[in-house]
């Protein structure tokens, strides 16, 4: 998870990766933090809230501008059952002030045909020809669709979206504190349903505008923080300040040489500033 990030990105980005004694096995995003302070903001979510190809995070902005302490409590591909299946991560939002929820996919659902690993971005078929096989969710849906049918993928979707709509009525309920969920993306709810180039649409994946909807009746507030079109992120080696080709070819293969230096997916330096004033003034 975090681990995976530093090991890739380390000449471009330092998370100050921390753990807490306990919370084992869960790498932190730092600086490191009292995940026990009174009247914390705490944070969760999938990379996006870690802060992958980032040096300042939403959360962290937040927690300075409101002189608050903040639990930055994300993790790469996570989805709500993430933490719904971790007493210790639960407890921890039990008790804080704030949650905010950032936006995780559908894909990171366990429901239907797959199964989500540790890591929520990864899914494992449960049925079916590839029954037992693992692959990334992207890979995984486009394998969905090809060998088991159109109308298997549109019975999964269905299935995940219900899915993720309880998940997130468990998490509020168990969360007495106020709740807040952020919509972090670069299209708007419903936008982002595009399956022309992706059977999972894009981020967050298979997330529909009448399933946030429903949200408020759960005590969220919604806050959509979108930013479109967004500036595409060149990244930077910290020391050389040179370009830096995080996506290296022996690493990652099959990416394309023109984007071996460039973030094209994860939140940027400006959706997060953008994502932080949102906070500030919603939380002020």
């Amino acid at each position: 998870m975090g681990l995976g990030y530093q090991k890739t990105d380390r000449n471009a980005f330092d998370y100050d990766i921390w753990f807490d004694a306990g919370l084992p096995n869960l790498a932190l995003r730092g600086p490191q933090s009292d995940l026990h302070a009174d009247n914390r903001i705490s944070f969760i979510g999938a990379a996006q809230t870690f802060g992958r190809f980032v040096h300042d995070p939403f959360p962290r902005q937040v927690g300075q501008f409101l002189e608050r302490p903040i639990a930055n409590l994300g993790f790469s591909g996570a989805g709500v059952e993430f933490y719904l299946q971790r007493p210790k991560l639960m407890a921890l939002l039990a008790t804080s002030d704030t949650v905010v929820v950032q936006s995780m996919s559908a894909r990171s659902v366990s429901a239907g045909v797959f199964k989500t690993a540790r890591n929520n971005g990864v899914l494992c078929f449960q049925s079916g020809p590839r029954k037992g096989e693992s692959f990334m969710a992207q890979e995984a849906y486009r394998l969905l669709k090809i060998e088991y049918g159109e109308d298997a993928l549109i019975e999964q979707r269905k299935t995940v979206q219900e899915k993720w709509v309880e998940q997130h009525r468990d998490l509020a309920s168990q969360v007495p504190g106020r709740k807040v969920f952020l919509w972090l993306s670069n299209e708007a709810p419903g936008d982002n349903l595009d399956y022309g180039n992706s059977a999972i649409g894009k981020f967050p994946h298979m997330v529909s505008a009448e399933m946030v909807s429903e949200l408020p009746d759960m005590g969220f507030e919604v806050i959509e923080c979108i930013l479109n079109p967004e500036p595409v992120q060149i990244l930077v080696n910290d020391h050389s300040h040179v370009v830096e080709r995080v996506f290296d070819q022996q690493n990652f293969p099959n990416r394309p040489d023109n984007l071996r230096a460039l973030n094209v997916y994860y939140a940027s330096p400006a959706l997060h500033d953008k994502a932080a004033r949102m906070l500030c003034k919603a939380l002020l």
